[in-house]
């Protein structure tokens, strides 16, 4: 199922590199190792490509978004959905990715997602304006959280309801980007279960 997850997370990478004039360096390997994220037992490993197929009896995406859709998304360390692809459903998922932090020092995490959720909302189609992003911490980092909510319209004409959540957090210069995904009546997962699968996510302190 195409998720509005995979659109979140390319308007992050395509906010950031806006805001860069030169093309982002790689993380550093350092870093990427101190991130953690085991993979949920009975969760499957799956790819931005898989997300982004599956039906629809109507386009999701404005003409804003499907031109996002083309944009190339780089960076991600894990992405784990609770199903194998394809399915016609919502599928649960979350994504770990690290991006340029170079405009941290001006913009900040949380004005940051406030820029990713204005422009979520105009990629989308049906989706409600979701609150400004509100402090809190991951893996003991502080952080920025935002979350949104909108409706999938299936090939079968159902309506699903769909919930985002995205996390910024600021660590050595970079953004650490977490992403969470589920259908928003959570009869294929609870909320606190995805949060209790999100609290799993460990990024460990710099060597001395």
């Amino acid at each position: 199922m195409r998720a509005a997850l995979a659109i979140l997370m390319m308007v992050a990478a395509t906010l950031l590199s806006a805001c860069t004039t030169t093309r982002a360096p790689q993380p550093d390997p350092a870093l990427v190792a101190r991130i953690e994220f085991p993979k949920p037992k009975g969760w499957v490993v799956t790819t931005l490509q898989e997300l982004l197929s599956g039906p629809y009896s109507e386009p999701i995406y404005t003409d804003y978004g499907v031109k996002a859709t083309k944009r190339p998304d780089s960076g991600r360390l894990y992405l784990y959905s609770k199903y194998r692809e394809p399915v016609n459903f919502l599928n649960p998922n979350i994504s770990v990715r690290i991006s340029d932090a170079k405009i941290a020092n001006y913009m900040g995490a949380g004005m940051y997602l406030d820029g990713v959720l204005y422009d979520f909302m105009k990629m989308l189609n049906d989706v409600e304006p979701g609150a400004p992003a509100r402090k809190t911490t991951i893996s003991g980092y502080p952080a920025a959280e935002v979350t949104m909510r909108y409706v999938l319209h299936l090939s079968d004409g159902r309506h699903q309801r769909g919930v985002a959540r995205l996390w910024a957090v600021p660590v050595d210069g970079w953004f650490v980007t977490i992403s969470a995904e589920w259908p928003a009546d959570e009869k294929l997962i609870s909320e606190a279960e995805m949060m209790r699968i999100v609290n799993t996510i460990r990024i460990r302190p710099a060597a001395p």
